[in-house]
């Protein structure tokens, strides 16, 4: 996601699959600026685990008007979403490796 044709590229697919959740790995790029492309989306929102040099780096997407992020962990190999669904109230961990 470095790029600005692999960031359009994310942000494409998005609008035109509409997923609850997107899980994405080597995305070569800061957390901080993979939320900043998240962010231009703005129905969706994201966290990322940081790449080390130039390689790694695992984001996790997710639908805002679906889903509300309850606690995130993470170490250098994986990050742990828990989230809760709005309307039906449930919870979910999902991991990124």
């Amino acid at each position: 996601m470095g790029s600005s044709l692999k960031s359009n590229a994310v942000r494409d697919l998005l609008k035109s699959e509409h997923p609850d959740f997107l899980l994405l790995q080597e995305t070569k790029i800061t957390d901080q600026d993979f939320q900043n492309n998240v962010k231009r989306s703005r129905s969706y929102e994201g966290i990322g685990l940081s790449a080390v040099g130039a390689s790694g780096g695992i984001g996790t997407i997710w639908d805002k008007s679906k889903w509300k992020l309850k606690d995130s962990r993470q170490n250098k190999w994986w990050l742990r979403t828990d989230m809760q669904n709005i309307s039906k109230i449930e919870e979910y961990t999902i991991y990124n490796v």
